[in-house]
Parts: structure tokens; C-alpha cells; sequence
């Protein structure tokens, strides 16, 4: 058994950093979420490693929970597939802010 790491709070800071390394997996596509902290030349977008570790990128990833549960277990089975999501948890978050995106900006 492994030993638990005690909880850590949110801060807001995190929060904004977390949602925009989500914003930047949205536009920037990779094989994995591990390739947005990679040092390789062919992956290196440098943005997210500059704002949180990958480490607590998935700490964050893990304990936030915005879907609806039954919504997350078909997508569990979609595992291994092109058809699962892997911001699945997370969607409901970036699907209001994609749309606020598309709302309210206006070029030049």
C-alpha cells in the first residue's frame, strides 16, 4: 500500500493555471498529456511546463470533477479507443468556456 500525500488545498491561481493548460490541450494536439511536458523537439510547446507540473497537473486532473458520472462510465469504455475523450471529467468546464470564447470575441 502506498502512502497517501495529505490534501492540498486550490488555490486560485492553480486553478486558472490548470484551465489554461486545458485550453492549451484543446487547441494544441498531442498523442498524450504527458508529450504537453515533454522536452523532446518534436513536442516542445514549452506553455504548459512553464505554468504546473505534469504531476500536479494530474493531481488537479484527478480531483476534478465537473461530468456527470454515467457520462464518464461510457467513456471509461471507450479506453484504448480514438473515440474516448481523455478531458471527459472536464468537459461540461471547457465546453461553457469554449462557448464564451465564441461569444464574445470579436476580431479587430
Amino acid at each position: 500500500m502506498t502512502a497517501r500525500r495529505p490534501r492540498q488545498d486550490l488555490s486560485q491561481t492553480d486553478l486558472f493555471s490548470f484551465i489554461s493548460i486545458v485550453i492549451c490541450m484543446g487547441l494544441v494536439k498531442l498523442p498524450s498529456v504527458a508529450d504537453y511536458w515533454s522536452g523532446s523537439r518534436l513536442y516542445s510547446i514549452g506553455f504548459p511546463a512553464s505554468v504546473m507540473s505534469c504531476r500536479k497537473f494530474h493531481t488537479v486532473s484527478s480531483s476534478l470533477h465537473l461530468s456527470n458520472p454515467k457520462v464518464d462510465a461510457e467513456n471509461a469504455k471507450k479506453k484504448g479507443t480514438p473515440a474516448f475523450d481523455r478531458l471527459c471529467k472536464d468537459k461540461p468546464l471547457y465546453d461553457q468556456i469554449w462557448d464564451g470564447c465564441k461569444s464574445f470575441y470579436q476580431p479587430q
